[in-house]
């Protein structure tokens, strides 16, 4: 599904937080301190995925995906990011290391084929 507002998250929460009639402190409650809802609909800030489905869960906007209002490089570095976060819990510091190598290559040369 497509937001209202192509690709803008900040315009996106904004306007499903008003026609809720929530404040960003009940938006942003156990999940950010509401200065940070601000800064997400500002646009200078963006939620992690977490975040993300947590809010728009509160929201009830459950049909919108991460990947609706990010590009496709901070799509896949996110997605990096949750498997080497994973990795690190398993103490498989090898297989880390091998990923932190991968996603440098793919800062250097916009690579994803080595992700």
């Amino acid at each position: 599904m497509r937001p209202e507002s192509e690709w803008n998250l900040g315009e996106t929460i904004r306007k499903l937080r008003s026609r809720s009639g929530i404040t960003q402190e009940v938006l942003s409650e156990d999940i950010v301190v509401p200065s940070t809802i601000s800064r997400y609909e500002n646009g200078s800030q963006m939620p992690t995925r977490r975040r993300f489905h947590l809010l728009m869960e509160r929201l009830g906007a459950k049909d919108f995906t991460y990947g609706d209002f990010t590009d496709y490089d901070t799509y896949i570095l996110e997605g990096i990011r949750k498997e080497i976060r994973a990795l690190m819990e398993l103490k498989d510091l090898d297989v880390v290391e091998d990923k932190l190598d991968a996603l440098l290559h793919y800062a250097e040369n916009d690579d994803p084929d080595v992700i």
